[in-house]
Parts: C-alpha cells; sequence; structure tokens
C-alpha cells in the first residue's frame, strides 16, 4: 500500500497535478450505497472509515474488533503524518489494526458515516491464502508495539520495486517486488 501511494504520488506531480485523497480499499469490498462519499476532507484530523457495516459480520457497525479495515481514506498530509502503513506484515491481518494506532498516536482521529446504512459493504466470499498465513500470536504481538515503530516502520523504510506498470482504460496496474518476510512460520 505504501508503494501504491508514492506511485500515485509521483505520477501526479509529473503531470503537475495532486490528489487530494488516497483510498486504501480490500479488493474483495463492494460498496452497496452510492452515497457513500469517496472523497477527503482536506486539513482535517479525521481519516475517513468508508467500510464500517458490512454483511460478512451482519452489517453490525464496527464489528467483532474492526478497527479501520476495508476502505480507508487519507489526504497526503495524514498519511504522510502517520507514516503509511507498517511494513511488518505479511499475509493477512493486523496491518489494519495497526493503522488504527498510528492514526490515534499522530493526533488523527476516526470518522464514520453515523448512517450505516449508507457505510454498508458486501465482502466477497474467499478463502485465505494457505501461501500467505496468519499466525495469531505473531500479529498480536505486532500490533501490541505499534506505536513504539510508527516513526521508523512504513514510509520511512519502504524497500520495494517496481517491475512494471500496465496502464488501462479504466485501472493501472503496478507489479511490485515487496522482498520476503522479514519473520518466518513455523510449518507443521
Amino acid at each position: 500500500m505504501n508503494t501504491g501511494y508514492y506511485f500515485a504520488l509521483n505520477e501526479s506531480r509529473k503531470h503537475n497535478n495532486s490528489f487530494d485523497c488516497y483510498v486504501f480499499h480490500d479488493v474483495d469490498m463492494m460498496p452497496e450505497n452510492d452515497k457513500n462519499m469517496y472523497a477527503c476532507t482536506p486539513g482535517s484530523n479525521q481519516v475517513d472509515h468508508l467500510a464500517c457495516s458490512v454483511n460478512k459480520f451482519n452489517y453490525n457497525a464496527l464489528c467483532c474488533g474492526m478497527t479501520v479495515g476495508g476502505v480507508l481514506m487519507f489526504t497526503s498530509d495524514q498519511f504522510e503524518k502517520t507514516n503509511g502503513f507498517s511494513n511488518r506484515y505479511w499475509g493477512w491481518g493486523g496491518e489494519d489494526d495497526d493503522m488504527n494506532v498510528r492514526i490515534r498516536v499522530n493526533g488523527l482521529s476516526v470518522r464514520r458515516n453515523s448512517d450505516h446504512n449508507i457505510c454498508r459493504y458486501t465482502m466477497i466470499e474467499h478463502k485465505r491464502d494457505s501461501l500467505n498465513p496468519y499466525v495469531e500470536e505473531t500479529v498480536d504481538e505486532r500490533v501490541k508495539t505499534a506505536s513504539d515503530h510508527a516513526e521508523v516502520d512504513g514510509l520511512t523504510n519502504l524497500n520495494t520495486t517496481v517491475l512494471s506498470v500496465q496502464w488501462t482504460s479504466l485501472f493501472v496496474r503496478v507489479f511490485v517486488d515487496v522482498g520476503t518476510p522479514h519473520w518466518s512460520v513455523a510449518k507443521s
């Protein structure tokens, strides 16, 4: 996600343009209401969390410990202030909880639409990728120390390589080498 941010930022600068909003959107989340606005408020200290009512959780707003997952929007200033997403998460889980900590320790807050019929999303059913394991103990330990690492882990220590860029009429596909995980998972 940090690489995507830098890619978009650099492309906008090449064209003497600037984006006023960066949306981090899980590919399995489909909005149900077109009144859910994908637009940031410049100068605000509030980061917008759009996906606060999801079918997988019976549309219970902020169910099951959800913090800022699914769809999250930042201005450039807000994203830079949080130092972006942590680079310590590989596979599934934890990165949203880590970002929630980063938002709060940097004096920002989270804004959600109070009308939970507007911020409804359908999560496309899928299985977890067996090559991207979720190891609860490892993720929990990283989230517990998120505030200790926020200043030095994220945009400031990003080490990725853009391999190729494919432009289409509807989207841009950026292929990125993200390296290898900095932790290992014991195989049983």
